[in-house]
Order: structure tokens, then C-alpha cells, then sequence
């Protein structure tokens, strides 16, 4: 990947690319300019791929009741059982609970960036945009990140229940993923891998997957 370098000035890029343009070598100069404005790749959140964020309204907002810090209290579904009883019987009289548990929120920043107006002119490009589009998705690597670290804890707290391991990235291990979910009553929802890891999967052909 071409990525811009310090000897190599705004102007020059500049010039360079219109001058491609002006040639009629329309897909080189695209190439110029992708070139230029990226050095890293950045991406969406993966994160809300899997899980749909929900927006809360102000009257949705707990009080807590040792600090001001705002909270959310979510009720978990009560568990449930069913009997066999003959028909003179009746199922066991159960007092039952609703489990709740509190969300408290936290907050993703992107830096500060000071620039004086004086030097923003020397600037051919339009660098605000460039930082601002940039600052949001190094914000959704944030958001990813404190995902996969719930994930980490989650599994870490009962590895032999949360966690599946097969030997090879195969049919197989689809399989046994797909089935230990079943065997916990887990819906089966999406599959999130790295691109490093999908790439593994290229050498599967679509009958082994399934």
C-alpha cells in the first residue's frame, strides 16, 4: 500500500494528481489520492455488527442510590420449570423472583486537536475532515476493544462452560461450536472472526461450512 511520506510535499500530490487527471489516467490518480489521505486502515465498530446499541431517553436514566453517577436497571428473565402431575394434582406454588442487575456508563473520547487558523491555511486538503472522520472510528476500535475484553472476562470466569477448542479450523469446529451452544440453550447468532482468521476459512469450500 503507497502511503505519503515527509519528503513528499502537499503541493507536489497535489499537482501530481491533476496532472493524472489531465492525462485521462483516471484510475492512477484515484490511486494517488486514496494514497494520501490513509496510512492506517480503519474500520466501522464490529462490535455493533453483533449487538444492536439501544438508545435510552432521559426519563429511562436510574438515579443510584450512594453516588450521582447515572445507571440503568435491566430485569433478567426469571427462571421457569415445568412438572408431570396426575389430573388431580397441581405443579408446586413457587414464589418467584425477577433478577435485575445495574449498567452504569462510561464515555469514549478522541483527542483534542488545537490548530491555529493561520496554519490550517497552508494545508491543501481538508485535514478537519480528515481527523474528524478518522477520531470516529479510532473511537469504534475503542468501543471494540472494551467489547472483546467483557467477552475475555466473560469467558475467563467459567472456561470450561464459555469456551469451545477444537484442533483445526474446520467443519469440524463449526460443528462443535454450533453444538455446544445448543447444548447450553444458546441461540446460534452470528459468528465474529478476525479478517486474519477469514481468510483460513477461504480454503473451506461452502459445502464444509455449511
Amino acid at each position: 500500500m503507497r502511503t505519503e511520506t515527509q519528503q513528499v510535499s502537499a503541493q507536489f500530490v497535489n499537482s501530481n494528481f491533476i496532472k493524472k487527471i489531465e492525462d485521462g489516467r483516471i484510475k492512477e490518480a484515484q490511486t494517488e489520492g486514496s494514497a494520501f489521505i490513509r496510512e492506517f486502515v480503519r474500520q466501522e465498530s464490529y462490535a455493533r455488527e453483533l449487538i444492536t446499541p439501544i438508545t435510552l431517553q432521559d426519563d429511562e436514566i436510574d438515579r443510584d442510590e450512594n453516588t450521582d453517577e447515572p445507571k440503568k436497571i435491566v430485569e433478567k428473565e426469571p427462571k421457569s420449570v415445568a412438572t408431570f402431575v396426575q389430573f388431580q394434582g397441581s405443579g408446586p406454588r413457587t414464589w418467584f423472583r425477577g433478577p435485575r442487575y445495574a449498567i452504569y456508563f462510561g464515555k469514549t473520547e478522541s483527542q483534542h486537536f488545537t490548530k491555529s487558523k493561520y496554519q490550517l491555511m497552508t494545508y491543501q486538503n481538508d485535514i478537519r475532515k480528515l481527523l474528524s472522520d478518522n477520531s470516529v472510528k479510532d473511537m469504534a476500535d475503542q468501543e471494540d476493544l472494551k467489547f472483546q475484553q467483557t467477552i475475555d472476562a466473560l469467558c475467563d470466569a467459567n472456561i470450561a462452560v464459555q469456551e469451545t477448542n477444537a484442533p483445526a479450523f474446520n467443519a469440524t469446529s463449526f460443528r462443535k461450536a454450533f453444538q455446544a451452544m445448543v447444548d447450553r440453550k444458546r441461540p446460534i447468532g452470528k459468528i465474529s472472526m478476525t479478517k486474519s482468521l477469514y481468510y483460513e476459512a477461504l480454503d473451506l469450500p461452502a459445502t464444509s461450512v455449511g
